[in-house]
């Protein structure tokens, strides 16, 4: 491995701009070691932050037909497949990745997520918890897992009790349920779906100060201002919301 071109290769992928030399950098350095899964791997993986998901993939089951199995590989090779839309493989490859790494965190994620956006299949998604790593519900994709678990099946105590450890702002990667969002607006539900509508009120008050203070920094930040707009409607405050929708329709 060519440390020196990976590492600029790497540093690279950031900007817009230089993407393109991001990628030749990878080329060569696949072509100059085919048979290092990392190297194909994070090709694979880079082309497809770049909305190139079906040229990912194409490296990745090059990574993945390497000798031996890799779990991370198989991992990346099922979150492709998910966003595309190739839900059967995709849980395939999950599958694969949990036989030979029972305790992979975002394996587990992916798998519940299946089961609930795919299957639809909440009874499944419950007795999949058991199957997580215990600690794996003190970070905010394992809260925020259990959290919405119990949100759709309707036990809104177990919801906010497994809530308890996420952050107020959860900002997760693609293994989360749920992505950039405020841990109140989540709890609000919770409250409301209990009867509290006070306390369900309240929560998203405090949801709407922690976006307006993360706006305060990045105002162009469309996550942010959609989270804005579904909060203020839920809040009644509807003469707020249709601008704001106009605001973010035109960016």
């Amino acid at each position: 491995l060519n440390a020196a071109r990976f590492a600029r290769a790497f540093s690279l992928r950031f900007n817009p701009q230089t993407r393109d030399e991001c990628l030749r950098l990878l080329r060569e350095e696949v072509a100059r070691q085919p048979g290092n899964r990392m190297v194909v791997r994070i090709l694979g993986t880079t082309l497809n932050s770049f909305g190139q998901h079906e040229q990912g993939l194409l490296y990745l089951d090059r990574a993945a037909a390497l000798p031996g199995r890799d779990p991370v590989t198989l991992y990346n090779r099922g979150q492709v497949l998910e966003q595309l839309g190739r839900f059967v493989e995709a849980e395939a490859a999950a599958d694969d990745v949990l036989a030979l790494a029972p305790h992979y965190p975002d394996a587990h994620a992916m798998k519940l997520r299946l089961l609930l956006d795919y299957h639809g299949n909440l009874a499944a998604a419950r007795q999949h918890l058991g199957k997580f790593p215990p600690d794996f519900f003190t970070t905010d994709s394992g809260a925020v897992a259990a959290g919405m678990v119990w949100l759709y099946s309707h036990e809104p105590v177990k919801c906010l009790e497994s809530l308890r450890p996420a952050r107020d702002f959860i900002n997760q990667n693609n293994s989360g349920l749920v992505r950039s969002i405020p841990k109140a607006y989540l709890t609000g539900l919770a409250h409301r779906m209990a009867g509290n509508v006070d306390a369900a009120r309240s929560d998203w008050r405090a949801a709407l100060q922690v976006i307006e203070q993360r706006l305060a920094t990045q105002p162009n930040a469309g996550p942010l201002l959609l989270n804005k707009a579904v909060l203020l409607a839920l809040l009644g405050e509807h003469a707020e919301v249709e601008p704001l929708l106009r605001e973010i329709r035109q960016r």
